[in-house]
């Protein structure tokens, strides 16, 4: 079992959420909803039934997460306020095949900052998630060296987040409508 969920929350603001994640034998992952949450000193913070962080006070304590004999624990900071948006930087290395009038997105587009790298420092909204394949346009997303699709990658954003991908193929594909496509530069 694991807690996922902010390491700071503010007093002020938009309330995050835990989400506690249950990994069975099987390989199955899911959310789980039925345990009980324990916070070591309440006045700091609660966290209701659903998960729903309640800042109480500055400070710092421990939430855990039990169900049954599974328990999941995370320390958590109250501070007076999170800014709104954190800085994240991107690089992603991409094969030398990348044509030089391209552009490269990685769940936003990145500026070509040198030789086969694209990336920057980007300010992006705390508490989302995202969930992408680095690509080229629609249709022209990475391969792995074999040609296959490379699975989805991920981030939640945080502070002095530092994040590097390196590409290596891109689909020679491009989809321009149901069941058609067309070759790509």
């Amino acid at each position: 079992m694991e807690l996922n969920g902010p390491e700071s929350v503010g007093l002020t603001g938009a309330c995050p959420s835990f989400n506690p994640i249950v990994h069975y034998d099987s390989g199955f992952v899911a959310t789980d909803l039925d345990g009980k949450y324990e916070v070591d000193d309440p006045l700091i913070m609660t966290v209701s039934k659903d998960g729903r962080i309640v800042p109480r006070k500055n400070g710092r304590t421990v939430v855990t997460y039990r169900k049954g004999s599974l328990t999941a624990s995370r320390e958590v900071s109250v501070v007076p306020k999170l800014p709104a948006d954190v800085s994240v930087t991107i690089h992603v290395e991409v094969p030398e095949s990348t044509p030089d009038t391209d552009c490269v997105y990685a769940g936003i587009p990145l500026p070509k900052i040198g030789n086969l790298l694209y990336g920057g420092t980007f300010q992006i909204p705390r508490n989302i998630a995202f969930q992408f394949r680095i690509s080229r346009g629609f249709g022209l997303d990475e391969k792995d060296a074999h040609g296959r699709d490379v699975p989805y990658r991920s981030f939640r954003p945080e502070e002095g987040l530092n994040l590097a991908y390196r590409v290596e193929s891109w689909s020679n594909k491009r989809k321009i409508g149901t069941n058609h496509f067309e070759e790509a530069d």
